[in-house]
C-alpha cells in the first residue's frame, strides 16, 4: 500500500492511506479500538472495515456521540450524516475548557471512499488535559499512529520553568551587601574558590566611592552536564543624613545550562533603587531594595532547533540587622525577606506551535542568630564562627511550571560553623560548613567551603 505523509503546523508527521483507483481504503486497512486520553474516561473509537465495509468512522465516546467530519458509513445505510465533532463536546470529553481549545479540524467518511484518503481530526490545547500536553494533536484511522501527541511545546516549557526557577534562587542569592556601605565593613575585595568540575569567584570595588561594583561568576560540569553563570552589579548612592543612604542600582547576569542535546540559555538586567539606613545611637541596620528588569533567551529542547523566549521579572528584597557584645562575644540577629517572580512570554516556537505564558514565583524569609568570638594569634587573627536560623520558603508557578516546580511550603532549619583567619601578611582564609533542611521533610543540603580573599 502506498503511504503519503500528512503535516500541520506543529504536528508531527504521521502515515495516512493514499487512495487507489475507485477505493480510498483497501482491507490492508482493517482496523478497530480506542484510545482512553483523559481522566474523564473520555475515549476516541476508529474503525476502518475495508472487507465488508461495515464501517468507518472515527467517533467520541457514546455520552457525546459526535464522528469527525459528521459521517458515518456502513454497507446497510451508506453515508449517514452524524453530529460532527465539536470544541464544547471534545472540551467535555478531555474535562478542560473549550477556551483551551483551537484549530479544531477533521474530515469524515463521504460514503464513496473514493476520496477518503484521510478521515480524522486534529486540535491545539493551550495547556495539557488529560494524558494529552499542550500542542496539537492529530487523530486518524491509521492503525499504526491512531494518536500523535506533539508534547514538545511542555517538555520544553517544563525546561524553561526548571530554569527559570534556579535563576530566581540565584538572583537571590546573589544580591549585593548594601549596609556594608554604611557599616563601615564593606571593601574592595577578591576571592575565588576552583576544585574539580566546579569554581567561582567574586570581585568588589568602590565602597568608599559614590559609585560601586561588584561582579561574581560560577561554573560546574558533573556528569555532562554544564551550568555557567556571571551576575554584576552598579550602583551609586547618596549620603541624606548620617544614618541613612539613597541609591539606584543596575543590575545584569547571564546564564547557561546543557544537559545532553537539551540547553537554555538567558542574558537579563535589573534596576531599581535602594535604601540603607541606621538606628540612631544603635548598631541596628536597614536594607531595601526594589529591581523590575527583563531577560532574552534561548532553549534547545532536543538539539535539533531553538527557540527563543523573553520574560520580565521583579526583585524585592529587605533585611534588618545587628550587632551586640556579651564580653568579646559578637552576636548578630537578622530577619532576611526576599521575593522574585519571572513571567515568561508566550510565543510560538519553530514547529508552530503556541507556546503559552508561564510564571515562577519564589518567597524566601529567614530570622536567625549569628555568633563570633575572637581568638588572637601570633601573626594573625582567629574568628570562630556559628549560627543558626529558620527559613521559610513558598515555590510556586502558573500552568507547566505548577505541574513541575516542588510547591513546598514551609519552615526549616539551618545551622552554620566555621571560622576565619586573617594572617597580618597573606590575606584571608576562610573555612565553612553547614546543615540546611532540619525538620523538613523532603529537603536536605549540606556542604563545606575553603576560601581565599585578598583585600585591597
Amino acid at each position: 500500500m502506498q503511504k503519503s505523509s500528512f503535516i500541520r503546523a506543529g504536528l508531527l508527521a504521521m502515515s495516512i492511506m493514499a487512495p487507489t483507483v475507485g477505493l480510498g481504503f483497501t482491507a490492508a486497512d482493517a482496523t478497530s479500538g480506542g484510545i482512553t486520553v483523559a481522566a474523564t474516561g473520555c475515549e476516541i473509537t476508529r474503525r476502518v472495515d475495508a472487507v465488508g465495509f461495515t464501517g468507518v468512522y472515527i467517533w467520541i465516546n457514546a455520552v457525546l456521540n459526535e464522528y469527525a467530519g459528521g459521517g458515518f458509513f456502513n454497507a446497510g445505510t451508506a453515508n449517514t450524516s452524524a453530529a460532527s465533532i465539536t470544541v464544547a463536546g471534545l472540551a467535555s470529553c478531555l474535562g478542560t475548557p473549550a477556551s483551551n481549545i483551537s484549530s479544531l479540524s477533521q474530515n469524515g467518511a463521504d460514503g464513496s471512499f473514493a476520496s477518503d484518503s484521510y478521515i480524522g481530526f486534529s486540535f491545539t490545547l493551550g495547556t495539557a488535559a488529560g494524558s494529552l500536553g499542550a500542542g496539537v494533536h492529530g487523530f486518524s484511522t491509521d492503525p499504526d499512529t491512531p494518536v500523535v501527541p506533539d508534547t514538545s511545546v511542555e517538555e520544553t516549557q517544563k525546561t524553561i520553568a526548571r530554569f527559570l526557577q534556579g535563576r530566581a534562587n540565584q538572583l537571590i542569592s546573589n544580591q549585593p551587601d548594601l549596609i556594608g556601605f554604611l557599616s563601615g565593613t564593606a571593601g574592595g575585595e577578591f576571592d575565588a574558590h576552583v576544585t574539580r568540575g566546579l569554581g567561582n569567584f567574586n570581585l568588589a570595588a568602590g565602597s568608599e566611592q559614590p559609585v560601586w561594583i561588584q561582579l561574581r561568576g560560577a561554573w560546574s560540569k558533573d556528569d555532562g552536564a554544564d551550568s555557567r553563570a556571571v551576575f554584576g552589579a552598579l550602583g551609586s548612592h547618596r549620603k541624606i543624613s548620617e544614618t541613612v543612604l539613597l541609591g539606584a542600582m543596575l543590575q545584569f547576569d547571564h546564564q547557561s545550562q546543557e544537559d545532553g542535546a537539551t540547553a537554555v540559555e538567558g542574558t537579563g538586567w535589573l534596576a531599581g533603587p535602594y535604601v540603607v539606613a541606621k538606628m540612631v545611637d544603635q548598631a541596628l541596620f536597614l536594607e531595601a531594595r526594589v529591581l523590575y528588569g527583563q531577560s532574552s533567551n534561548t532553549v534547545t529542547p532536543v538539539g535539533s532547533y531553538s527557540d527563543d523566549f523573553d520574560t520580565s521579572r521583579l526583585l524585592t528584597q529587605i533585611q534588618v540587622s545587628g550587632d551586640f557584645y556579651q564580653g568579646r562575644t559578637r552576636f548578630s540577629p537578622f530577619l532576611n525577606a526576599a521575593y522574585a517572580a519571572e513571567e515568561q512570554k508566550a510565543y510560538q516556537d519553530s514547529l508552530g506551535n503556541p507556546a503559552p505564558r508561564q510564571k515562577v514565583e519564589l518567597m524566601q524569609m529567614a530570622l536567625g542568630l549569628d555568633a563570633t568570638q575572637p581568638v588572637p594569634l601570633k601573626g594573625g587573627d582567629l574568628e570562630l564562627r556559628a549560627g543558626v536560623s529558620g527559613i521559610w520558603s513558598n515555590t510556586g508557578g502558573t500552568e507547566v511550571a505548577e505541574s513541575i516546580l516542588p510547591g513546598y511550603s514551609g519552615w526549616r532549619g539551618k545551622v552554620n560553623l566555621g571560622l576565619n583567619y586573617v594572617s597580618n601578611t597573606s590575606g584571608t582564609f576562610t573555612l565553612s560548613t553547614y546543615l540546611d533542611g532540619l525538620g523538613a521533610q523532603s529537603y536536605e543540603s549540606y556542604g563545606l567551603q575553603l576560601d581565599y580573599s585578598l583585600a585591597f
